[in-house]
């Protein structure tokens, strides 16, 4: 059995000659500010609920790119408000972050309406409203 130890991301950035853009930043409390700041969302679980990182994302207008398990096509649509890809398929991941580099009015186009998914069916306000007509709206 060999001793293999796994390189850390940025070592594997330097590796890449990719290491003057990347920022390991490490554990934020402060990571939805920075939302604002970022032009794309990536989510690649393995395994994911309903993501609040994707929702987040959404109500930043960030056009997001997630693999398609658990709740994350309940949340985003594929090619409507984001793109789903299979998980553990980097070459796909890789393919969707360079289409949306290179059509930047279509990331804003994702990112517009994931905002409006976001409003539609995500808020507290629709939990709210959606927890009130289950309760009140009576039992026979």
């Amino acid at each position: 059995m060999s001793d293999v130890v796994p390189l850390s991301g940025s070592v594997k950035a330097r590796a890449s000659g990719i290491a003057d853009r990347i920022h390991f930043t490490g554990h934020r409390n402060d990571a939805r500010d920075l939302l604002a700041d970022f032009d794309v969302f990536v989510n690649c679980s393995i395994t994911e609920g309903v993501s609040l990182t994707i929702l987040e994302a959404m109500a930043a207008r960030l056009p997001v790119v997630a693999t398609k398990v658990g709740g994350t096509p309940e949340v985003v649509t594929d090619g409507e408000n984001g793109i789903l890809i299979p998980p553990r398929r980097s070459d796909i991941l890789r393919d969707a972050l360079h289409s949306l580099r290179h059509r930047q009015d279509w990331g804003r186009d994702l990112g517009a309406a994931a905002r409006r998914r976001f409003e539609s069916c995500f808020t507290i306000h629709r939990m709210v409203d959606a927890y009130a007509r289950l309760y009140l709206g009576g039992v026979s």
